[in-house]
């Protein structure tokens, strides 16, 4: 097996965010009541899927079998980043829920 079979290469991420997050991240320091943590999360999430993404390209490329272990680490990231994904973009929703609140629209009545 080559290093594609390697584990330790899926936790191979990236330091710091890309360009786009750092935009999103910059606009965010600069508007008020937009919550960090939330953001910086879901940026750490895209940078370990495309770390995981660039893995499996790379493995498909090579055609390396992966042993189930690493298959079984492999889901383990997605089922992950799906969770991180819900409970982040929930806190973002709930955030933005309290800075844009929709007025109540009167309810109609039937004659």
């Amino acid at each position: 097996m080559g290093k594609m079979s390697d584990p330790c290469h899926l936790h191979d991420l990236p330091s710091g965010f890309s360009q786009p997050a750092d935009n999103l991240i910059h606009q965010a320091i600069t508007t008020p009541g937009v919550p960090l943590v939330p953001l910086a999360n879901l940026s750490a999430v895209r940078s370990r899927m495309d770390s995981l993404r660039r893995f499996l390209s790379d493995s498909v490329n090579a055609n390396t079998i992966l042993a189930k272990d690493l298959m079984d680490m492999v889901s383990a990231e997605i089922v992950s980043a799906i969770h991180q994904a819900i409970v982040n973009g929930a806190a973002l929703l709930t955030s933005s829920a309290s800075t844009f609140r929709i007025p109540n629209l009167p309810s109609s009545q039937n004659p």
